[in-house]
């Protein structure tokens, strides 16, 4: 990040190192509308940033994955009951969900 002038660590960091990047409003062009040179700069920085903050995570973020799955199937086992609920859960808020969307539908 440092390379592209930027101190931020955290997500937060350098969501506000892009959104302090944003031209004005009247420089952010509509759907459909060519984007002016301010509004392409500021989506170049954002994108180079989403591939800096990618490529510094990258070890890190397989090192967690390879370490996860190491120790998925006896979570798994030891929390089943919790787990079980948690997707009968689920199940009983996307049934509530497409109850609201025929609902609405009329509306």
């Amino acid at each position: 990040m440092a390379a592209l002038g930027v101190e931020g660590k955290t997500p937060y960091e350098l969501y506000s190192a892009v959104e302090g990047r944003l031209p004005p409003r009247s420089d952010i062009p509509l759907p459909g509308e060519p984007a002016t040179p301010q509004w392409a700069a500021s989506v170049g920085f954002g994108q180079r940033m989403a591939s800096a903050d990618q490529t510094c995570r990258e070890v890190v973020y397989q090192t967690g994955v390879v370490l996860v799955a190491e120790r998925l199937d006896e979570f798994e086992q030891e929390h089943a009951a919790a787990l079980q609920r948690l997707q009968e859960q689920w199940q009983q808020l996307e049934a509530q969900a497409a109850s609201y969307r025929q609902e609405t539908a009329s509306l």
